[in-house]
């Protein structure tokens, strides 16, 4: 998932489930939190496509909102910075999601594993070239998570569906429109 990607693949970067559910990690870097725990002290700011997604009251960040498996690149920004607003005093994480352009497969998976996980993700993409110049394109996706849990009465079950769709014209300008 994107905390065990981040812990394994950015450096000063660590995980800590104080919940003990896999939707709901603490990601902590260089001392700063987002987690979904409300009352704990955050100072990472977390990013999709340019969109805060902290919550307003507290700044805690639900992890299981965010469709995995629509994520098109990470980037970790650290220290301080007046353009990503109050309380990213640790940083940001800026998540950009897929879209008809930078995605034009068509992919299913499915696996399960301990504690009776069962996922599922589905998802498409393309984009189509008009005779002016102008550009279309699309991206759907849909993933399924559940898992009993490790412990008695401790299951997580998420559904997440994304669809965006995107123009280009010709003089370099673009819009996309997505729906969560």
């Amino acid at each position: 998932d994107l905390s065990e990607f981040m812990s394994n693949r950015l450096t000063s970067v660590s995980i800590n489930s104080a919940q003990n559910n896999p939707l709901q990690p603490d990601v902590q870097y260089r001392g700063f939190t987002a987690s979904p725990l409300l009352g704990l002290p955050q100072g990472l700011a977390v990013y999709q496509n340019g969109a805060r997604i902290n919550e307003p009251l507290g700044d805690s960040v639900n992890w299981d909102l965010l469709p995995e498996s629509a994520i098109h690149s990470v980037d970790l920004i650290g220290g301080t910075n007046p353009v990503f607003g109050l309380n990213s005093l640790g940083g940001a994480l800026v998540v950009t999601m897929k879209n008809g352009f930078n995605y034009t497969e068509t992919e299913v998976k499915a696996y399960t594993g301990s504690w009776d996980r069962n996922v599922v993700d589905v998802h498409t993409g393309n984009h189509y070239a008009l005779s002016n110049g102008v550009e279309w394109g699309y991206y759907l996706n849909f993933s399924h998570f559940e898992e009993d849990g490790w412990r008695d009465l401790s299951q997580s079950d998420a559904e997440n569906y994304y669809a965006t769709l995107s123009w280009r014209g010709g003089t370099g300008s673009a819009l996309d429109l997505s729906y969560q």
